[in-house]
């Protein structure tokens, strides 16, 4: 699919009469003077794709249209997937509301009918053009079906504990036994497997956002959890951060050398499923121990027998992205917002504090001595310099 959502600022060239000649949209520079009109920098968060199957009521898909196809921001950008990509002309690409092409591969059975609907929820009008290819058999699929679903959610910010704090900092290496607080991906109850997600970040702090551990709890599991990694890049199947790369089952959708602070990275457990038999919750540490205080959404990627579970989304002002500050591409760092502490957080915020005076009187008084040093230089180069025109003076006199 692919479809366009623009604001007219200025009367065109082009009779509206012959619209229906002409596309609806013109990719003509504004600076030729033959139309003006501006997209939405918004729209794929206001825009909501649904999905219903059989005889559901309420949609097994349930997300904003960019963010299904891993457009993270409502900032799109080039990338191939196994089962979704996204194409952008150059001008349109790493900008907001930049148009797009918008591909989906995963596989959709059903049994009777398939509803999917595209809600405009802006107050711009909005076109959308779409193939949708299916096959119809002669019987019905074997029972029983797992059926294909998908969920965004967002906190912003995450609960942070310590977002001052930076991240791999002796500081923030405290226990953290249980998935309290973590940020979670997916949560659900039936039988079915998880087969990914995509995850937005916009890192307010200017450190890094990962290293925040997944916890994938399945079934019955209390601690610890079927599956614990080490680190929110190590999900992603990178190492020393994420890389502007694109594979098949993971990698940047957009990578946060482009945008400072903003990342979208996806996984896909297309050939690796996670398999549950009574529910599954995917959850991923935001920071260490939970310390940091970023802008999160994500949506997740799933298969699973009717009834779908009942899911809700957030309303279009809370869908809107951070838009990060002209000065300097961040978005100020929050301080600490929990009002209480364990004891190992106190801790690690009071050895904080203390390493970070200590490493103020070093660093002070390692400059005192350059300063020091430069004018003991100067001094001398002022003596020489007074030397060597007493001697040109001197001989000069001679």
């Amino acid at each position: 699919m692919t479809q366009f959502c623009r604001r007219l600022i200025g009367p065109g060239l082009i009779d509206p009469v012959l619209s229906r000649y002409v596309a609806p949209v013109f990719e003509i520079h504004n600076a030729l003077g033959v139309n003006w009109e501006e997209p939405d920098p918004f729209y794929y968060r206001k825009v909501l794709l649904k999905i219903f199957w059989d005889d559901q009521e309420q949609p097994s898909v349930l997300t904003p249209l960019g963010d299904f196809f891993c457009i993270g921001h409502s900032i799109p950008g080039n990338f191939s997937s196994f089962p979704i990509t996204v194409s952008c002309k150059p001008e349109e690409r790493h900008r907001y509301g930049g148009s797009a092409a918008l591909n989906c591969y995963f596989p959709m059975p059903f049994q009777k009918k398939a509803k999917i609907v595209i809600e405009n929820q802006n107050d711009i009008p909005y076109g959308q053009y779409f193939y949708i290819d299916y096959e119809l058999y002669p019987k019905p699929i074997p029972e029983p079906v797992a059926y294909f679903h998908s969920h965004w959610r967002r906190e912003n910010p995450c609960q942070g504990w310590a977002p001052e704090l930076q991240v791999n900092s002796p500081e923030v290496n405290v226990p953290h036994l249980d998935a309290k607080g973590n940020y979670v991906v997916l949560e659900t109850e039936g039988t079915g497997h998880y087969v990914g997600c995509n995850l937005s970040v916009a890192h307010f702090q200017g450190s890094w956002w990962g290293e925040g551990d997944e916890m994938i709890f399945i079934d019955d599991d209390t601690w610890p959890p079927s599956l614990h990694g080490t680190g929110s890049e190590d999900y992603f199947n990178h190492a020393w951060g994420m890389q502007d790369n694109a594979f098949l089952m993971n990698g940047s959708a957009l990578h946060e050398s482009i945008i400072p602070g903003y990342q979208v990275s996806y996984r896909f457990h297309l050939v690796d499923p996670i398999h549950f038999s009574k529910r599954i919750a995917v959850t991923l540490e935001h920071g260490h121990a939970n310390h940091l205080a970023d802008d999160w959404s994500s949506t997740a990627y799933w298969y699973q027998t009717l009834p779908s579970p009942l899911k809700s989304i957030l309303p279009v002002a809370d869908r809107l992205p951070t838009a990060p500050a002209k000065s300097s591409g961040q978005v100020q760092s929050p301080t600490s917002s929990h009002s209480a502490y364990s004891d190992d957080q106190r801790t690690a915020l009071q050895a904080a504090r203390e390493r970070f005076f200590k490493y103020q009187a070093l660093r002070r008084e390692h400059l005192e001595r350059k300063i020091e040093r430069t004018r003991e230089y100067s001094r001398l180069n002022i003596e020489q310099a007074r030397a060597l025109r007493h001697r040109y003076d001197h001989q000069m006199g001679q």
